[in-house]
């Protein structure tokens, strides 16, 4: 006859399981609106039979297991889903900042709801004309006047307010780089904690909850690479640069923004270089540093901040050059001035003294010796001045047209790319949402599943506790009832 004992032990250790299951069952429960929580499971095995006890034992058959072990708490993650996940992320994170740089642009420039540059152009050509046709009358001239300080301004205030978009974003591009390296502190400092736990043989499922999140958010960011080690850590990488190397106790590379040199640069601070080319990051730089055609080979060739300044100080240049050559080729008498070495850029054009001063100090004809011409009525220079607008002016190596022209397609560049950031964002945005779904039906907790679990465990301990009254009862059979016949 077997030992009754082992009954006894096999459904001590059901009941245990069953405890620890409805444990585990409560966490879940409890955590189900925490934000990085991941599911929880009991990892549970069948005992074999010990057939250690005899050394004339040449079979197992007829011998049962010992019940059942619980051998360890653990997550229910997919690695491969969480590296899509990140790396849809750092897509979706580079999109999002694109499409919000590239709507400010466009509300600066755009003259949907307001009269910009091509509409003071407009106007300016307009009172132009009646000035020519109105040459000796000083109210046409000191109206004409008020026109090209309209356009003037106008070419100022979008040369501010693209300088207002660009340091905002280069302040917001500096807070996401510090919270890059915040993060990175604080993943090396769980990195210890956890190989700390896991060595002392416990499961340290919130600490890796709280990195796993950290390195969510990490990728928004930053488009990074995750090395996971088998102590329990990981490492960061940035391209070939390491960020954090688990496996050099956590050492730190952290990033440093540069403004120094008139454009945004991102390096690591070991000064190597840093390969930005996904996350939120990537989107400041391609926003604030992008020069479209303006750029040169090792500059970046995106159309952001950088080149609408261009593009509208190439159109304040030619603009204000091709009145100044008309109303005095010597150069001398100007109607438009801007700094003190004469270059003219949209954010210092502005009218001369003498303009100024004088309605009537434009020179509105000259006769064939190249002399003023004063005679009243006169109008050629203003004539030609009318023309130029009309000509094909090329202001910039790249494009041959009037002034408006260019104004136009300025203004249609910023819609282009606002459109097809939107496009890019959205695109990215629904890849991220069905990636995150499917993440989100293996990690995520269900309360309908684990009303489930909570009814299967109660059943399953209800069941043992039985069994062990079925057993108790055996035994009290055994010494109590065995044995008496006779007495």
């Amino acid at each position: 006859m077997r030992a009754t004992f082992s009954g006894f032990e096999a459904i001590r250790k059901a009941l245990m399981a069953s405890q620890i299951n409805l444990d585990v069952t409560s966490q879940n429960v409890s955590n189900v609106n925490t934000k990085g929580y991941t599911r929880q499971r009991a990892d549970v095995t069948s005992i074999s039979p010990d057939t250690t006890a005899s050394k004339y034992a040449v079979t197992n058959a007829g011998l049962v297991g010992q019940g059942v072990e619980v051998t360890g708490i653990s997550q229910t993650r997919d690695q491969f889903l969480d590296a899509r996940y990140r790396k849809n992320n750092a897509e979706s994170g580079k999109w999002s900042t694109s499409l919000a740089i590239m709507t400010d642009i466009e509300t600066v420039i755009d003259e949907t709801t307001t009269d910009g540059l091509s509409a003071s152009l407009t106007d300016f050509y307009n009172e132009l004309q009646n000035f020519s046709s109105n040459a000796e009358t000083v109210e046409y001239a000191s109206t004409f006047r008020a026109a090209a300080k309209k356009v003037v301004e106008i070419f100022n205030q979008y040369s501010n307010q693209l300088s207002d978009v660009k340091e905002e974003q280069i302040f917001d591009c500096s807070s996401d780089v510090d919270t890059v390296n915040r993060s990175l502190e604080r993943i090396a400092q769980l990195n210890s904690e956890i190989k700390s736990d896991l060595v002392r043989g416990t499961t340290p499922n919130e600490l890796l909850d709280s990195r796993n999140l950290l390195l969510d958010d990490l990728s928004g960011l930053l488009g990074v690479s995750i090395e996971a080690q088998t102590d329990g850590q990981v490492s960061i990488k940035l391209g070939d640069e390491y960020l954090l190397d688990s496996q050099k106790s956590n050492h730190l590379n952290e990033l440093v923004l540069d403004y120094s040199g008139g454009s945004v640069e991102i390096t690591l601070e070991d000064g190597s270089a840093a390969s930005v080319t996904s996350g939120a990051i990537s989107g400041y730089l391609d926003g604030i540093n992008g020069k479209g055609i303006f750029a040169a080979d090792s500059e970046n060739s995106t159309n952001g901040i950088a080149y609408f300044q261009e593009s509208i100080n190439a159109l304040a240049k030619a603009f204000g050059d091709n009145f100044n050559k008309i109303n005095d080729s010597t150069g001398i008498n100007k109607l438009f001035i801007g700094d003190s070495d004469g270059k003219i850029t949209a954010a210092n054009i502005q009218l001369s003294q003498d303009w100024l001063a004088n309605a009537e100090f434009i020179t509105r004809s000259t006769n064939p010796s190249g002399t003023t011409d004063t005679t009243e009525g006169e109008n050629g220079n203003l004539l030609l001045m009318l023309q130029s607008m009309d000509a094909k002016q090329s202001v910039t190596p790249y494009f041959s047209g009037t002034f408006e022209e260019f104004s136009v397609s300025v203004i249609g560049d910023a819609a282009t790319n606002v459109e097809y950031a939107k496009d890019m964002s959205v695109s990215a945005g629904v890849d991220l949402k069905s990636i995150a779904n499917q993440r989100e039906s293996i990690s995520g907790v269900s309360t309908d599943e684990e009303s489930v679990n909570m009814i299967k465990y109660q059943k399953s301990y209800d069941a043992a506790a039985r069994i062990m009254t079925v057993l108790d009862e055996m035994l009290d059979t055994l010494i109590n009832d065995m044995g008496v016949v006779g007495q």
